[in-house]
C-alpha cells in the first residue's frame, strides 16, 4: 500500500481548522488507511469544506462525471465527505475528521 497518498491527506485534513496533526508512531495514517481506499484519498485531496457538483469536479480533474459522481456517491455513503443538495444537484465537501467517522463503515 503507497502511504504517499495518506501522508498528503493528513496534510489536507490537518489544514482544516480541527486539524489532523502527524504523530510520531503514524497512527494517524492507520486510521487514514482504514477509512479510505487509496482511490478515494486520492479523490479527498481535491475536496474542500466548499461545496462543489461532481461536473465541476470532473471538469477540473479531466474525468468523466458520472464515474466521479458514483465515487463520491460512495464516499458519502460511508461517511468520509458530506453532500449539500438533491441527488441530482448535488455538491460534495469534505469534512474535518472526527472521532467516530470510522463507524459510517
Amino acid at each position: 500500500m503507497d502511504k504517499e497518498v495518506y501522508k498528503k491527506l493528513r496534510s489536507h485534513l490537518h489544514e482544516h481548522p480541527l486539524g489532523f496533526p502527524e504523530t510520531e508512531s503514524e497512527v494517524e495514517l492507520k486510521i487514514l488507511e482504514r477509512l479510505f481506499s487509496e482511490e478515494e484519498a486520492e479523490m479527498a485531496l481535491y475536496l474542500t469544506p466548499r461545496p462543489e457538483t461532481a461536473k465541476a469536479l470532473a471538469e477540473k480533474l479531466g474525468k468523466d462525471t458520472a464515474e466521479l459522481g458514483s465515487l463520491l456517491e460512495r464516499m458519502a455513503d460511508k461517511g468520509q465527505i458530506l453532500t449539500l443538495g438533491e441527488k441530482d444537484k448535488r455538491s460534495y465537501l469534505l469534512v474535518p475528521y472526527i472521532p467516530g467517522v470510522g463507524n459510517f463503515r
